[in-house]
């Protein structure tokens, strides 16, 4: 679609700015696995207001805009409607990722995700990857790993922790590096 002739200069210009849009569509929905299919669906938004893209001062916060909003019609779709509370927690961090000035913390931030998952133990892992890549929650994921729950929730809560400080080390650690080269 980029390398399209007849592709619009805004449209263009949103996908090269993808990532950014992505970590909105992220830190909204907490659905890494739906995550993709927002973004195609904010795309086609985005494209079916095709004669508007020209009043278009800000093509990349207003296409986060609309990521926003095709996130808000996820829920409405899922029948799930988060809480006052956890709705304004997930706007603070649509806000914050929206904000990025720096296209490569989030490059960053993913190398440093995939380099701490590494250092988890098997069992950390597969945890892991089991809640957020197959989106699996509660007594079904705790039946998926095979423990209790309680635990669960604990051994989540640490391991989340874990990578939280890890990525921050790994992002602190590759910072001066990036900025010499």
């Amino acid at each position: 679609m980029v390398g399209d002739s007849d592709t619009h200069p805004v449209l263009a210009q949103v996908l090269e700015h993808r990532d950014s849009i992505m970590a909105v569509i992220v830190a909204m929905s907490q659905d890494l696995a739906g995550s993709e299919d927002i973004f195609q669906e904010t795309m086609l938004e985005i494209a079916r207001g095709k004669e508007r893209l020209d009043e278009v001062r800000d093509p990349v916060n207003w296409a986060k805009g609309v990521a926003r909003n095709m996130v808000r019609r996820h829920w409405d779709a899922a029948k799930r409607t988060p809480t006052p509370v956890e709705q304004e927690a997930l706007e603070y961090l649509a806000e914050i990722a929206q904000e990025e000035p720096d296209e490569d913390v989030w490059d960053r931030k993913r190398r440093g995700l995939r380099t701490c998952v590494e250092q988890l133990s098997e069992r950390n892992r597969e945890l892991f990857l089991t809640r957020y890549g197959r989106n699996f929650k509660g007594p079904k994921l705790a039946k998926a790993i095979g423990m209790r729950v309680g635990s669960l929730r604990t051994t989540l809560i640490r391991v989340r922790r874990f990578l939280r400080e890890c990525i921050r080390a790994q992002i602190a650690r590759a910072s001066p590096r990036d900025a010499d080269e």
